[in-house]
C-alpha cells in the first residue's frame, strides 16, 4: 500500500511541477498571481477532447493542437489585457483580479460549449497498469512523470544557458534596469506567457488522459501548483520541483493518518506552516531588509 501511495505522490507531483513551472515563469517576470493560468490549462484538454470526439483527430494531432491553443490563449491574454493594464500602472492586485475574471469567463465559455458534465478523452481498454516494484502505474502516468522531467530539464537549461533565459532573469530581478540595458521586457514577458501556458496545456492533456475533464479542473491543480512554488522557494526551478514533491507526498502519504477528504486541507496546513516558519521556502534565501 505504501509503495502505491508513493507512486501516486510522484504522479501528482509531476503534474504540479509542470503547472507550477509555467506559473512561476509568468510570476517571475510580472510579479502577480495569474489565476488565468488555470484557464490555459483547462482549454488544452477541452480542445483535444473536441478534436478527438467531433472531428476524429488522432490523439497526437489533438494534443499538439491543444498545447498550441493554450500557448495562444496565454499570448492573447498578455497582449490584450495584462500588457495594457501594466502600461496604465495597474497594481498587482488589479492584475490578479483581472486574471481571476478571465479565468471565470473562460470556464463559463467552456461550460456553454461542452456542458458541465464530466468528459473523458481516454480511449481503448483501461488496464491495471505496469508493475513497478509493489506499485502499479499506467503508461500515461509514466509518460506524465517522464514528460515532467524532460520539460523541467529543458526549462532549467533554457533559463540558465540561453540569451532568452538571461533576459528573463534580468527582467525578474530588476525590470527597470533590464530596460536600461536594452532588454525588451514586453517581449520577454510575452514569451513567458506563451511558453508557460503551453507547458500547462501539456500537463492538462496528460492529466486528462489519466482521469476526467470538467470546466473547473484547472483551479484545483493551479492552487496545488502555486502552493508548491511558494513552499519550494520563489525564484528557482529547483524550488518548484521540491515544492511539488512535498505537496504530492503530503496529499498521498497523509492518507495513512487521515482520510482522503483531508488531502487538500493537509496541503494548505503545510503552506501555513512554511509561511510562518520559513517564508522564503525550502530552497529560498531569506531576504535582508536594508535600513536607511
Amino acid at each position: 500500500m505504501i509503495a502505491q501511495l508513493i507512486a501516486n505522490a510522484v504522479i501528482a507531483a509531476a503534474a504540479y511541477m509542470l503547472v507550477g513551472v509555467g506559473f512561476a515563469m509568468t510570476y517571475w517576470s510580472t510579479r502577480f498571481f495569474n489565476f488565468a493560468h488555470a484557464a490555459s490549462y483547462t482549454l488544452a484538454a477541452y480542445i483535444a477532447y473536441g478534436l478527438m470526439t467531433t472531428l476524429q483527430f488522432p490523439l497526437a494531432v489533438a494534443a499538439v493542437t491543444g498545447v498550441a491553443a493554450s500557448a495562444g490563449l496565454g499570448t492573447l491574454m498578455e497582449l490584450i489585457v495584462f500588457r495594457r493594464l501594466r502600461r496604465r500602472a495597474s497594481s498587482s492586485l488589479g492584475l490578479l483580479l483581472a486574471s481571476l475574471g478571465l479565468m471565470v469567463t473562460i470556464q463559463n465559455v467552456l461550460s456553454l460549449a461542452f456542458g458541465d458534465d464530466v468528459k473523458s478523452i481516454r480511449s481503448g481498454v483501461i488496464n491495471s497498469g505496469l508493475a513497478i516494484g509493489a506499485a502499479r502505474m499506467t503508461a500515461i502516468q509514466i509518460w506524465t512523470v517522464l514528460s515532467a522531467i524532460a520539460i523541467l530539464t529543458a526549462v532549467w537549461l533554457g533559463v540558465h544557458h540561453t540569451k532568452a533565459g538571461r533576459s528573463l532573469r534580468a527582467v525578474a530581478n530588476d525590470p527597470e534596469l533590464a530596460k536600461i540595458m536594452g532588454i525588451d521586457s514586453d517581449r520577454v514577458i510575452l514569451g513567458t506567457f506563451a511558453i508557460g501556458s503551453g507547458i500547462a496545456g501539456a500537463a492538462a492533456i496528460l492529466v486528462g488522459l489519466d482521469s476526467d475533464l470538467n470546466p473547473t479542473m484547472g483551479l484545483r491543480v493551479l492552487l496545488m501548483a502555486v502552493t508548491a512554488v511558494i513552499i519550494g522557494g520563489e525564484g528557482r526551478i529547483q524550488g518548484v520541483v521540491v515544492g511539488a514533491a512535498l505537496v504530492g507526498a503530503t496529499q498521498h502519504l497523509g492518507v495513512l493518518f487521515l482520510g482522503t477528504q483531508w488531502q487538500d486541507a493537509m496541503v494548505f496546513v503545510l503552506l501555513i506552516v512554511f509561511l510562518l516558519v520559513r517564508p522564503q521556502g525550502f530552497v529560498g534565501r531569506p531576504q535582508r531588509k536594508v535600513s536607511v
